[in-house]
């Protein structure tokens, strides 16, 4: 990869607890200018999971991308705006799930 080229960048849901899985293999954001392929994402992506408020999982899904605020474009692109998930966790180094 070249200087000039950004590293990839996407997510991707992988378990869709609200919704008969339609939302399984939903990939984003959409507005990225970088976006991975859904193949890098399930090979080299972080497992996600997004919540709402009472605590209940509607998603899971792989992060592929830096350690900055766009871990948070899951929730911010999909689960917010079409489950009203309001909590993103990512699993830690020691496989425990971590709110952001």
């Amino acid at each position: 990869m070249s200087n000039n080229t950004p590293a990839p960048f996407g997510w991707i849901i992988t378990k869709d607890n609200i919704d008969d899985g339609n939302a399984v293999g939903v990939i984003g954001p959409s507005t990225a200018t970088a976006t991975a392929t859904a193949e890098q994402i399930k090979q080299l992506g972080r497992p996600f999971r997004m919540l709402d408020d009472d605590g209940n999982i509607y998603y899971y899904g792989l992060y592929l991308g830096p350690d900055d605020e766009r871990e948070f474009a899951p929730l911010d692109n999909y689960g917010s705006p079409n489950a009203g998930c309001t909590e993103i966790q990512y699993r830690n180094a020691q496989g425990a799930w971590k709110t952001l």
